[in-house]
């Protein structure tokens, strides 16, 4: 693929030139109007595979304002225009598929992947007895998240939910400290709040919306339990 690159600190470089970038990192589980300020005062603001066009969710009033965005090419927001286009999983066996989804729905944007082998260090921190194209694999928010905390910037993190139930006080339907997890799970995202809780949960240059935080602290306080 022509042009293609390894993603890396490089790919900051055009949003706030000279100083340290604020970027938005915004999941697909609806923002709030608070979110929404910080959204669209950020740098940069990512999002990920079909986020504009996702039902059921509150959008930004500029549903498909987005810089850089982290695909699978599985899913697609049509009218997204990116200036940068992150292939979020390294599987050279879509190479083909990634290339043509690509050059027609992104013609414009610059192309990266992420590194490989950076991949395979979160499947390990994270427990995953994951090859690099099979799954589990990390979700994409959570390889944006690992990836971007690596470079020189600050992060606000919104519209993540990682599959809480309200009724029932479980994520992804278990208690933080059951770890019998099923096996056929695409995403492991009880293990991902536990890595967000220990690596990006207080830094001083991550903030978490209200939404976001709340569920943090449940999760902190599931796993705190006796």
């Amino acid at each position: 693929m022509k042009n293609l690159k390894i993603l890396s600190p490089e790919i900051l470089d055009k949003y706030g030139i000279g100083i340290t970038p604020t970027l938005a990192i915004v999941g697909n589980g609806g923002v709030s109007l608070e979110d929404e300020e910080n959204i669209m005062t950020a740098d940069c603001v990512i999002r990920f595979n079909n986020y504009a066009s996702r039902e059921n969710i509150t959008k930004t009033k500029d549903r498909l304002k987005c810089d850089i965005l982290f695909s699978t090419f599985d899913l697609h927001s049509q009218g997204s225009n990116p200036r940068d286009v992150v292939v979020g999983i390294p599987y050279p066996f879509k190479a083909k598929d990634v290339q043509r989804k690509q050059e027609l729905w992104y013609p414009k944007a610059q192309k990266w992947m992420v590194n490989p082998y950076e991949n395979m260090d979160l499947c390990d921190e994270l427990g995953l007895n994951s090859v690099g194209y099979h799954h589990p694999l990390p979700s994409l928010g959570l390889t944006a998240l690992y990836h971007l905390n690596k470079m020189n910037c600050n992060m606000f993190v919104c519209g993540f939910a990682w599959y809480y139930d309200e009724q029932r006080g479980l994520f992804q339907k278990h208690h933080l400290k059951n770890k019998n997890y099923p096996s056929v799970w695409n995403h492991n995202y009880c293990k991902e709040l536990i890595w967000i809780l220990d690596n990006l949960y207080g830094k001083p240059n991550v903030s978490f919306s209200k939404s976001c935080t709340r569920l943090l602290s449940i999760a902190r306080s599931q796993l705190n339990e006796r």
